[in-house]
Protein backbone atom coordinates (compact mmCIF):
# COMPACT_ATOMS: atom_id res chain seq x y z
CA UNK A 1 0.00 0.00 0.00
CA UNK A 2 3.00 2.28 0.35
CA UNK A 3 3.04 5.05 -2.22
CA UNK A 4 -0.68 4.87 -2.97
CA UNK A 5 -2.97 7.69 -1.99
CA UNK A 6 -6.21 7.05 -0.15
CA UNK A 7 -8.06 7.79 -3.38
CA UNK A 8 -6.16 5.04 -5.18
CA UNK A 9 -6.54 2.65 -2.26
CA UNK A 10 -10.27 3.08 -1.78
CA UNK A 11 -11.59 3.76 -5.24
CA UNK A 12 -8.99 2.40 -7.58
CA UNK A 13 -11.40 1.72 -10.44
CA UNK A 14 -13.62 4.76 -9.93
CA UNK A 15 -11.48 7.01 -12.08
CA UNK A 16 -11.73 10.09 -9.84
CA UNK A 17 -8.39 11.83 -10.19
CA UNK A 18 -9.08 15.57 -10.12
CA UNK A 19 -10.95 17.75 -7.69
CA UNK A 20 -12.72 21.02 -8.18
CA UNK A 21 -11.72 22.92 -5.03
CA UNK A 22 -14.94 24.95 -4.71
CA UNK A 23 -17.14 21.89 -5.16
CA UNK A 24 -14.96 19.86 -2.80
CA UNK A 25 -15.24 22.60 -0.17
CA UNK A 26 -19.05 22.45 -0.29
CA UNK A 27 -19.12 18.65 -0.27
CA UNK A 28 -16.72 18.63 2.67
CA UNK A 29 -18.77 21.20 4.61
CA UNK A 30 -22.00 19.27 4.00
CA UNK A 31 -20.18 16.15 5.14
CA UNK A 32 -19.20 17.84 8.39
CA UNK A 33 -22.84 18.69 9.10
CA UNK A 34 -23.94 15.15 8.29
CA UNK A 35 -21.19 13.76 10.48
CA UNK A 36 -22.30 15.95 13.41
CA UNK A 37 -25.87 14.70 13.03
CA UNK A 38 -24.64 11.12 12.75
CA UNK A 39 -22.55 11.41 15.93
CA UNK A 40 -25.68 12.61 17.74
CA UNK A 41 -27.49 9.51 16.46
CA UNK A 42 -24.58 7.33 17.61
CA UNK A 43 -24.88 8.88 21.07
CA UNK A 44 -28.58 7.96 21.16
CA UNK A 45 -27.75 4.45 19.97
CA UNK A 46 -25.04 3.85 22.56
CA UNK A 47 -27.44 4.91 25.34
CA UNK A 48 -30.25 2.73 23.92
CA UNK A 49 -31.23 -0.49 25.66
CA UNK A 50 -33.40 -2.58 23.34
CA UNK A 51 -36.44 -4.69 24.33
CA UNK A 52 -34.20 -7.74 24.88
CA UNK A 53 -31.99 -5.81 27.27
CA UNK A 54 -29.06 -5.48 24.85
CA UNK A 55 -26.94 -2.39 25.32
CA UNK A 56 -23.62 -1.03 24.15
CA UNK A 57 -20.90 -3.38 25.34
CA UNK A 58 -18.19 -0.72 25.07
CA UNK A 59 -19.56 2.84 24.90
CA UNK A 60 -16.06 4.34 24.64
CA UNK A 61 -15.55 2.53 21.31
CA UNK A 62 -19.04 3.13 19.90
CA UNK A 63 -18.08 6.02 17.61
CA UNK A 64 -15.03 4.21 16.26
CA UNK A 65 -16.85 0.91 15.72
CA UNK A 66 -19.89 2.42 14.03
CA UNK A 67 -17.71 4.61 11.81
CA UNK A 68 -15.68 1.54 10.84
CA UNK A 69 -18.97 -0.24 10.09
CA UNK A 70 -19.65 2.44 7.46
CA UNK A 71 -16.08 2.62 6.17
CA UNK A 72 -15.32 -1.12 5.91
CA UNK A 73 -17.46 -1.80 2.81
CA UNK A 74 -15.66 1.13 1.17
CA UNK A 75 -12.33 -0.63 1.61
CA UNK A 76 -11.40 1.10 4.85
CA UNK A 77 -11.18 -1.64 7.44
CA UNK A 78 -9.84 -0.76 10.88
CA UNK A 79 -6.49 -2.23 9.79
CA UNK A 80 -6.34 0.01 6.69
CA UNK A 81 -7.43 3.06 8.70
CA UNK A 82 -4.73 2.40 11.29
CA UNK A 83 -2.12 2.00 8.53
CA UNK A 84 -3.12 5.24 6.82
CA UNK A 85 -3.12 7.22 10.06
CA UNK A 86 0.18 5.81 11.29
CA UNK A 87 2.20 5.33 8.10
CA UNK A 88 0.72 7.82 5.64
CA UNK A 89 0.08 10.54 8.24
CA UNK A 90 -3.62 10.90 7.37
CA UNK A 91 -5.08 12.41 10.54
CA UNK A 92 -8.46 13.07 8.94
CA UNK A 93 -9.21 10.49 6.27
CA UNK A 94 -12.00 12.54 4.73
CA UNK A 95 -9.54 15.23 3.71
CA UNK A 96 -8.03 12.66 1.32
CA UNK A 97 -11.19 11.01 -0.03
CA UNK A 98 -12.51 11.53 -3.55
CA UNK A 99 -15.50 13.86 -3.97
CA UNK A 100 -17.93 11.12 -4.91
CA UNK A 101 -17.06 9.10 -1.82
CA UNK A 102 -17.34 12.16 0.43
CA UNK A 103 -20.73 12.98 -1.04
CA UNK A 104 -21.96 9.40 -0.68
CA UNK A 105 -20.78 9.23 2.95
CA UNK A 106 -22.55 12.50 3.66
CA UNK A 107 -25.81 11.14 2.25
CA UNK A 108 -25.37 7.85 4.11
CA UNK A 109 -24.70 9.51 7.46
CA UNK A 110 -27.54 11.96 6.91
CA UNK A 111 -29.98 9.12 6.17
CA UNK A 112 -28.79 7.06 9.14
CA UNK A 113 -28.93 10.05 11.48
CA UNK A 114 -32.69 10.19 10.78
CA UNK A 115 -33.25 6.43 10.60
CA UNK A 116 -31.54 5.44 13.87
CA UNK A 117 -33.71 7.63 16.17
CA UNK A 118 -36.83 6.39 14.36
CA UNK A 119 -35.69 2.77 14.82
CA UNK A 120 -35.13 3.44 18.52
CA UNK A 121 -38.65 4.91 18.82
CA UNK A 122 -39.98 1.71 17.17
CA UNK A 123 -38.03 -0.34 19.77
CA UNK A 124 -36.00 -2.11 17.09
CA UNK A 125 -33.39 -4.55 18.31
CA UNK A 126 -29.81 -3.24 18.37
CA UNK A 127 -28.79 -6.11 16.10
CA UNK A 128 -31.41 -5.02 13.55
CA UNK A 129 -30.17 -1.43 13.66
CA UNK A 130 -26.56 -2.54 13.17
CA UNK A 131 -27.54 -4.85 10.30
CA UNK A 132 -29.40 -1.99 8.61
CA UNK A 133 -26.34 0.24 8.95
CA UNK A 134 -24.15 -2.44 7.37
CA UNK A 135 -26.61 -2.97 4.51
CA UNK A 136 -26.80 0.76 3.79
CA UNK A 137 -23.00 1.06 3.86
CA UNK A 138 -22.74 -1.81 1.35
CA UNK A 139 -25.26 -0.07 -0.92
CA UNK A 140 -23.21 3.12 -0.70
CA UNK A 141 -20.04 1.19 -1.58
CA UNK A 142 -21.79 -0.31 -4.59
CA UNK A 143 -22.93 3.17 -5.65
CA UNK A 144 -19.32 4.37 -5.42
CA UNK A 145 -18.12 1.45 -7.51
CA UNK A 146 -16.29 -0.30 -4.69
CA UNK A 147 -16.56 -4.05 -5.09
CA UNK A 148 -17.07 -6.12 -1.95
CA UNK A 149 -13.93 -7.69 -0.59
CA UNK A 150 -13.63 -11.33 -1.51
CA UNK A 151 -13.52 -13.52 1.56
CA UNK A 152 -10.95 -16.29 1.38
CA UNK A 153 -12.35 -19.78 1.11
CA UNK A 154 -11.74 -21.76 4.26
CA UNK A 155 -10.26 -25.10 3.48
CA UNK A 156 -10.73 -28.11 5.63
CA UNK A 157 -7.64 -29.85 6.83
CA UNK A 158 -7.41 -33.37 5.63
CA UNK A 159 -6.54 -35.93 8.19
Amino acid sequence: MTGQSLTETVVLNQGVVTRDDAYLFHVREAGKQSRNQFTAAIKMFLEYVDPQGDRSSDPKQAYTRLTTKLYAPLGLSSKVIHHLRENEDYKNLRDHMPQRLLFALSVLEDDLSRWIPDAIKRNELRSTIKAHMTDEAKKTAAFCGVAPKEKPVKRRKTV
